[in-house]
């Protein structure tokens, strides 16, 4: 990767510089910043320290629809973002393939992976597919990052999400399907429609293990003083 030569001559009588790796262009340096150098650059400014060959923090600003999203502190320039379809979560991933999910409403950041390679929403849901280099990763919601299933693949790379499959290359499983009831409860639930969530687990009862989700929906409408659910 191509580097970036910063001096500062003049600084505190201390000939300092610093070495970092750097790509691209456009940017504006302040150079003589209380020891430190700025570097601004398409919705970000980085921080370098003279005498460190590394940035310390970048702080990005990003707008989706002529909003302002952020500002937020991270170490390392943003290669991917996207927004869910709802536009209340933001999922975005470092260079160095950590992943990280902002909430729009109230500006929390929240790392919920790492070494990840691959990323997707899927399609009409708040669930994510990701894949690190030892295991796939299922969020059914991600409004709740702590739920997550957990998948060995050490073999095989996900490529993409299509038709509720995960789709994968390299190894003898081709594909991964998804699990339709908890899409649509999810759905549901975060949505708000309690009895639709009740009737749609009253139809699948006797085909699947909807046992977790009953205790999904009870606690929901305990929260919701909901009496008749």
């Amino acid at each position: 990767m191509p580097s970036m030569d910063l001096s500062s001559p003049h600084m505190l009588n201390l000939e300092q510089s610093s070495m970092i790796p750097w790509s691209g262009g456009g940017e504006r340096i302040y150079a003589a910043v209380g020891g430190a150098c700025l570097l601004q650059r398409a919705g970000e400014l980085s921080v370098v320290e003279y005498g460190l060959d590394r940035v310390l923090q970048t702080v990005s600003f990003v707008s989706y629809g002529g909003v302002q999203l952020g500002p937020w502190w991270h170490e390392a320039r943003v290669d991917w973002l996207e927004l869910n379809e709802s536009g209340h979560l933001l999922l975005f991933r470092h260079t160095r393939r950590r992943l990280a999910l902002l909430r729009i409403d109230t500006g929390e950041k929240e790392i919920i992976g790492s070494g990840v390679s691959f990323v997707q929403w899927i399609e009409t849901s708040d669930a994510v597919v990701a894949q690190t280099p030892t295991h796939l990763l299922i969020w059914y919601s991600v409004w709740e990052p702590q739920c997550v299933d957990m998948s060995e693949c050490v073999s095989v790379s996900a490529v993409s999400v299509s038709e509720r499959r995960v789709l994968l290359e390299g190894g003898q499983i081709q594909a991964i399907v998804l699990d339709e009831h908890r899409l649509a409860f999810n759905s549901a639930l975060r949505s708000g429609d309690l009895k639709d969530c009740a009737q749609y687990l009253d139809a699948v009862s006797r085909s699947a293990d909807v046992g977790s989700l009953w205790c999904q929906l009870a606690e929901q409408a305990l929260t919701g003083y909901d009496v008749e659910i």
